[in-house]
This record gives C-alpha cells, structure tokens and sequence, in this order.
C-alpha cells in the first residue's frame, strides 16, 4: 500500500467537505489551537528490540582484567561513537527516562511548529485544486493558499513517523554496555483510514563487543568477540506486513 493512496483519500474527503463552501470561513482549528495538529503525542511506550540471548550465571560475565577501558577502547577504535554509545551509565537517562525524540518539525518566531526538510513527495504530488470523481470528471474545489498550507502540513504531521532514541543497558558482557536504541511510535495509526503504522525503515550498523566464551560448561577460551548491532534511524508510515523493530536481530547480520 503506498502513502499516496493514503494521502488522497483524505484530501479527498476534506475537499469534498470545503466545495462551494467559503474558506474564509472555515480554519484547521483545535483545542490547542493550530501547534496542537503539529505537536508529537508523549510515548507511552516503545517496540521492543530483540532481547539477547545470553548464558545465565556470574561465572560467565567477564572479569575486572577484561574490562580495561584502554585496551577496549583500542580494540574498537573509530568504531566506539560516543553520540550513540557510553561506558557509564548516561547522565541525560535521569532527564529523560522515556528517551527523546526526533520529530521533523521547528517552532517558528511565533511559536508555532513548522515541518522541517522537504515535503514527502505522496503528499507534494497531490492535486489539491480538484477532486477526482469515480466518473472520471474533476469537480474543482477552493482552498485558498493558507488553508492549502495548513492542509499540506496537517497530512505532513498525521502521517509522520518520528524516531525515538532510547539508552538501553545491554549488560556486562557487552562493551560499551550502554546503547542509544531508536524505536517507532506506534500508539496510533499513521494513515486515515487507519490501517498502517510506522516501521523501521533504515537501519544503521555499530560495531560492539561481546564476550563470547566457546565453552559454557567450563566457562573457559573466553575473548571479546566483535559484533554488528542494528540501530533504527527512520521510520515510514508501511503496511502491517513490513519488517517491525522485533525484527531486527544481530545474528541476522
């Protein structure tokens, strides 16, 4: 299902609701006012990323001489990205606990949210002068260019996919232990009629380490093994078939 379709049916279904009406009259309003159709939703949770399984019992965790911060970090070397990794346990976490989120949109001089970045081709490509109608004719309708705006903007906002980045504890036996995660928002349906949600659609690999012992049993040919990691860096309004956070594992890569 493409986001076009998505985008058309509701331009259609406002268009019809504004012929031979006079803008002038009817406004994108709110009990916020306008910033609040442009204003993200606080998450109340986020997917879930793979859980890792790993060997229970202490005996398997790497010792204090395996945790030398010199010869790890020389072991990663331009590897470790101190924007998305830390050694310790991040300060921002105590600020905010539920993570922070990137959302394509700035306050402007007035305050009010505005989008940020190019226009989503599906909604730039939508023919906002006419309505199409079953028998092929177009019944013309009349959006003036500040309604059109808020129109354009409003699609922009309902149907956006922001990412939230998160700090994940992966435990002793991964170095750096401490991982900014992104996840999608998935509170609601990103589409009118709603149907679709927003999934990861680009991923970002990172190099980590993993303590990796040969043989459990004995706990013994112990060593730091080099891993890749996915990290979700966008997300896009998709059907329900597409790939979810879950679906991201490491030994998959």
């Amino acid at each position: 299902m493409k986001l076009v379709f998505v985008t058309g049916v509701v331009v259609q279904f406002l268009t019809f609701l504004l012929f031979e009406v006079d803008t002038n009259q009817h406004h994108v309003k709110s009990g916020g006012g306008d910033q609040y159709l442009m204003r993200p939703r606080p998450a109340k949770g986020f997917l879930a990323v793979t859980k890792l399984q790993e060997v229970p019992g202490s005996k398997y965790d790497p010792k204090p001489e395996d945790l030398d911060v010199r010869q790890l970090r020389i072991k990663m070397g331009k590897n470790f990205d101190p924007e998305v990794m830390s050694i310790r346990k991040p300060h921002d976490l105590a600020s905010h606990p539920n993570g922070t989120v990137k959302f394509p949109f700035k306050r402007n001089k007035k305050g009010r949210l505005v989008p940020t970045g190019e226009i989503p081709k599906a909604i730039k490509k939508l023919q906002y002068g006419a309505l199409s109608l079953p028998d092929g004719t177009k019944l013309r309708t009349r959006l003036n260019p500040k309604l059109r705006r808020k129109l354009v903007q409003f699609l922009w906002a309902y149907t956006s996919c922001p990412v939230y980045e998160k700090w994940r504890d992966l435990g002793s036996r991964f170095w750096p232990r401490w991982l900014k995660e992104g996840h999608c928002y998935t509170e609601r349906s990103c589409s009118i009629p709603p149907g679709m949600s927003c999934k990861p659609s680009a991923a970002e690999y990172k190099i980590l380490l993993r303590w990796h012992c040969q043989d459990y049993d004995k706990a013994k040919k112990c060593r730091w093994a080099v891993i890749r990691h996915p990290i979700v860096t966008a997300c896009s309004c998709e059907c329900s078939n597409k790939v979810s956070n879950d679906d991201y594992d490491e030994d998959d890569f």
